[in-house]
């Protein structure tokens, strides 16, 4: 069950900035149904959270190893 959770979140956070821009695009390009864009901008929102929050704990783990090695 972890495995899948985490082969899922790993592609939002590839993926999930491109799904958000591709939404906002495509919203302006052309009609869509609206819950197909709401879809698309919840997946890219979720995306860029995640993206986020591995950034800041990426910094945090890089910070964490600067003060051991003092």
């Amino acid at each position: 069950m972890t495995n899948s959770c985490e082969a899922v979140s790993s592609w939002l956070v590839r993926w999930g900035g491109w799904l958000l821009l591709a939404g906002l695009v495509a919203s302006w390009l052309m009609p869509m149904p609206s819950l197909l864009r709401v879809v698309i901008g919840l997946l890219g929102f979720v995306g860029s959270a995640l993206l986020l929050r591995r950034i800041r704990a990426d910094r945090a783990a890089g910070e964490r190893e600067a003060g051991e090695r003092r």
